[in-house]
């Protein structure tokens, strides 16, 4: 019997050249159109936004056109994280029905790549779609929602949060109870700060009481402190009095703060405290998860529609695709929806909460890849 002839050195260049030129081609249709249906949608969102607040940004004291620009800027990354997902998947679609009308999807097929294939050339696109919305949502999110505030404007106003009473915030500190005005918190200064200290068995032991406190290496110190001795009903005044390890006072600020609006660090800083006694911490775990795994969904939405073109592809019409993708994509998203809500009340493990919503869109995206390849 002869011998198996060596692969040819210029056949293999040349195979590897025309899947770098395809791998360039579909990145860059898909990008295109991702542009196009970004500044589409945003384009509207930001109107309809603007008409919302019209009333808040023309009492701005430096102008309406000004705060108008401000608050755009504010408002784009926020908006950019919200609309990425729908974005890609109707990005995807449209670059799925360039494709088909042109038949380069059926001399794609013919040429033996699998429909896998076309999945592994659209990574490039699809880990620059992970990376951005990971980005945005981590760094851009949490300082544009920051200043919006601080700046107090439409729905960023402060409201009453979980954990405060009145004008008040209550919180736990080790076996500690510490009340703290909720006014003077948001202001970065810490008043009317009364301490309830307790014994391990959860004793009420001492009561401080001080007008106002002061932020110190490793804690807080008490001024003008009342200080009430349980047991002996002793009353003692004290100058001064350092409490250690007491909640920072940022972390405070945090807590006042919706999980989404927080960095994956700080979510990790709240739930390894506990929560501070302030807020569950299911919503904060929930949330550490759901950075990580949300940042996936806009590529697997994309490759949504090339994996389901093959499926229709005798039918020559892109509207089966259309309908089959946008169905799927938008029952995933309220579907995740519900997930991170029954994850943030307990009722639903933060893990599972989180990540099965995408392992079960990632599984019929490489599902219907692997059925229809395996279907030649």
């Amino acid at each position: 019997a002869r011998a198996a002839r060596p692969p040819d050195p210029a056949a293999r260049r040349a195979g590897q050249d025309r899947m770098s030129v395809l791998t360039r081609y579909l990145n860059r249709m898909f990008l295109v159109r991702l542009a196009v249906v970004m500044f589409a949608i945003m384009g509207f969102a930001i109107v309809v936004d603007l008409l919302d607040v019209a009333e808040d940004l023309a009492r701005e004291p430096g102008g309406a056109l000004p705060a108008s620009l401000r608050y755009v800027g504010l408002r784009l990354p926020i908006m950019f994280s919200e609309l990425l997902p729908v974005a890609s998947l109707i990005a995807g679609l449209l670059a799925v029905a360039d494709l088909l009308r042109h038949r380069e999807l059926v001399v794609i097929w013919s040429s033996g790549v699998r429909p896998i294939t076309v999945l592994r050339l659209l990574l490039p696109a699809g880990l620059l779609l992970v990376g951005a919305k990971f980005a945005v949502d981590d760094i851009a999110l949490p300082r544009a929602t920051t200043a919006l505030r601080t700046w107090g404007i439409g729905e960023y106003r402060h409201q009453v949060m979980e954990g405060q009473s009145g004008p008040y915030y209550w919180l736990r500190s080790g076996a500690d109870v510490v009340r703290v005005s909720a006014n003077a918190v948001s202001a970065g200064a810490l008043r009317d700060v009364t301490v309830f200290r307790r014994d391990p068995a959860g004793i009420l032991t001492e009561r401080l009481d001080a007008p106002k406190a002061e932020v110190i290496a490793g804690g807080w110190r008490l001024l003008d402190v009342t200080q009430r001795i349980i047991a002996g009903r002793q009353i003692a005044h004290l100058p001064t009095l350092d409490l250690p390890e007491v909640v920072d006072l940022e972390h405070i600020q945090l807590m006042a703060r919706p999980p989404r609006e927080l960095t994956l660090l700080q979510l990790g800083q709240i739930t390894a405290a506990g929560g501070y006694g302030l807020r569950a911490i299911e919503p904060y775990r929930t949330w550490m998860h759901q950075r990580i795994a949300g940042a996936f969904i806009p590529m697997l939405l994309m490759m949504l529609a090339f994996a389901l073109v093959r499926s229709f592809s005798r039918t020559a019409s892109i509207a089966p695709v259309f309908l089959t993708a946008v169905g799927t994509g938008f029952t995933f998203l309220i579907v995740g929806g519900v997930a991170s809500a029954l994850g943030e009340v307990g009722l639903l493990s933060p893990l599972l909460a989180a990540w099965s919503p995408t392992v079960v869109l990632a599984t019929i995206v490489l599902g219907l890849a692997l059925r229809d390849g395996a279907a030649r």
